[in-house]
């Protein structure tokens, strides 16, 4: 609920930004700076997910190694 506050606001901010008939390019740049932040948390949890990935990858039991839960059938 909180990034939909945050989000909420910044679009606040950019209407307010538009009422009071700034010039278009700070408009621009408020929406570029918002972009870029947003992109930026995309990426570090991208990386994070990938991270997550290979760490998931890295405790697969491989395919060649039975379900046994490693005990020997002697039998």
């Amino acid at each position: 609920m909180i990034d939909q506050m945050k989000f909420k606001d910044e679009l606040e901010e950019i209407r307010e930004m538009v009422h009071d008939q700034l010039p278009r390019y700070l408009i621009i740049d408020k929406c570029n700076e918002k972009i870029a932040g947003y992109q930026k948390e995309i990426d570090e949890f991208e990386k994070w997910a990938d991270e997550e990935s290979k760490k998931q990858e890295n405790m697969a039991v491989p395919d060649d190694i039975g379900q046994d839960g490693g005990v020997e059938n002697f039998g």
